[in-house]
């Protein structure tokens, strides 16, 4: 659970409004990609093989340039 200071948001008159929404999406998701419908490769920044891991734990390290890398067996 994430733990929110509360004096911080107050001090600076932060208005915080949260939400929760992950019921029941997943399938919807899966289907949409499965039919074409969503292009998931740009969030793919790289792939590499099992026998680059280091290489690979590195680009994921870089947060700048980096989103999601996929070891490939």
């Amino acid at each position: 659970m994430a733990q929110l200071l509360l004096i911080a948001l107050i001090r600076k008159q932060i208005n915080f409004i949260g939400s929760f929404r992950y019921a029941n999406i997943f399938d919807e998701a899966i289907n949409l990609v499965s039919m074409g419908r969503i292009n998931l490769d740009p969030f793919l920044t790289g792939e590499f093989p099992i026998s680059d891991t280091q290489q690979a734990m590195i680009a994921a390290g870089d947060k700048k340039n980096s989103l999601k890398i996929h070891l490939v067996l």
